[in-house]
């Protein structure tokens, strides 16, 4: 999976691990790991992590591998539980949820590293 053209560096704010979630840091040109459904999260870091102040980078398009943080099935859409691992986009009433992607694959652990095509948007509950 080559996804050379849709990767952007950033600088990780805090420790950022591989295959996880990521949303923009406090400032410009930093990214920490999504922490809810709700956070402007818009990628997915590569094979490698960062610690604070290191770079990071970060796939904002296209294929994408992620780690899960639950059970869910193909075509499900995902959003970021608290440790920025994939989790089944699920909006309470009256509230949204920011998806990052689409699954490929059912799911049934966690701590699986599968393949998702990010897919962002908004869910309303």
């Amino acid at each position: 999976m080559s996804n050379k053209n849709n990767i952007r560096n950033f600088t990780a704010e805090s420790v950022v691990e591989k295959y996880r979630i990521v949303k923009f840091g406090t400032a410009d040109g930093t990214v920490a790991h999504a922490g809810t459904a709700t956070d402007k999260m818009f990628g997915i870091t590569t094979e490698v992590g960062a610690v604070e102040g290191e770079r990071a980078d970060v796939i904002y398009s296209g294929p994408a591998l992620v780690e899960t943080g639950g059970a869910f099935d193909k075509g499900d859409f995902l959003t970021s539980d608290s440790q920025g691992r994939a989790i089944k986009a699920t909006p309470a009433a009256g509230t949204n949820c920011i998806v990052i992607a689409q699954a490929f694959e059912t799911v049934t652990a966690s701590a699986l590293v599968i393949e998702i095509n990010l897919a962002q948007g908004v869910m309303q509950g």
